[in-house]
């Protein structure tokens, strides 16, 4: 409806007939553009700005707007195509998810697990320990993220995924090492310095369990468990006690010790007393129980 007069007059003040919108995705796209050109990709990090331009911002907007379906208008179908021809990836998230996927499966390939360090990285710089920590705690609900689908679990477990974690991992072969220690031998005193034939260094491991009970962080749990096939906390108390009782046996001949007898400050005869009734009580754990017997058999 403009006439000629009119659009010059406006022309001579710097009009812009396309609309605001049309410009700033020119502006944006042109920046678009450049980054591409010198990195060969669109993975723009999430913040990124540069010339005044918040490009980084833009294209999140775009593929949130992209998901939504929401404004067709500016996001045109030959916008797309001009956006994907110089490498856009509207689920960002999916392609970084394949991408340390791939890199899950090349390791698995190579070392038949996925019980990757939590600090490793791979030659091409992807921290998988950190990527497949992360999926454990989405698996568990322990961290804020899209939940992991049926199908990407599914294709995890396919390559020896482990869902609990390495600490957790390494506490059940030591317990399943402890177990089989126990029943062979039947008590848990086992030597420091022990290895167990599947290569576990059981000795320090149940000493780092004690030390972890004392300090109160051992689950209570992992203290039932261990209770239950003969786990003495207290071994210094307990096993020195033993060793003056064993002392007495033999240089008298007997374990009928006076009450009142006293070696190195310890009240030997009480002490074994109280064990005795302990264990006619069933209060003694199965280790205590089968050194005490041992003891009495030496001496009878």
């Amino acid at each position: 409806d403009l006439t000629e007069e009119k659009i010059a007059k406006l022309d001579a003040i710097g009009m812009r007939w396309d609309t605001l919108g049309d410009a700033g995705w020119e502006k944006n796209f042109a920046a678009a553009k450049k980054y591409f050109d010198a990195h060969g990709n669109l993975d723009v990090p999430a913040k990124y700005v540069e010339g005044g331009i918040a490009l980084g911002p833009w294209l999140g907007m775009l593929r949130t707007w992209e998901r939504a379906g929401a404004h067709r208008k500016y996001l045109t179908p030959e916008r797309k195509r001009q956006l994907e021809a110089i490498g856009m990836v509207w689920d960002r998230l999916d392609r970084l998810w394949e991408r340390n996927y791939g890199a899950a499966v090349g390791y698995y390939e190579r070392w038949g697990n996925l019980d990757v360090p939590s600090d490793y990285v791979d030659a091409e710089g992807i921290r998988l320990g950190a990527w497949i920590s992360r999926m454990r705690r989405l698996r568990h609900g322990r961290c804020r993220g899209t939940p992991l689908t049926a199908e990407q679990t599914a294709r995890l477990d396919a390559i020896g995924m482990v869902w609990k974690k390495r600490t957790e991992t390494a506490w059940e072969r030591g317990f399943l090492a402890a177990e089989v220690y126990a029943k062979e031998n039947r008590n848990l005193l086992v030597p420091s310095s022990y290895v167990s034939e599947d290569g576990v260094k059981l000795g320090a491991w149940i000493q780092r369990q004690r030390v972890y009970y004392k300090k109160n962080s051992l689950a209570a749990d992992r203290v039932r468990r261990l209770e239950a096939i003969g786990m003495v906390w207290d071994t210094h108390s307990w096993m020195r006690r033993l060793t003056l009782v064993r002392q007495y046996c033999r240089e008298h001949g007997t374990a009928n010790i006076p009450q009142n007898c006293v070696m190195e400050g310890c009240w030997v005869g009480k002490w074994l007393a109280v064990q005795r009734r302990l264990r006619a009580e069933g209060k003694l754990t199965g280790e205590q129980d089968a050194l005490l017997s041992e003891l009495e058999a030496e001496t009878t």
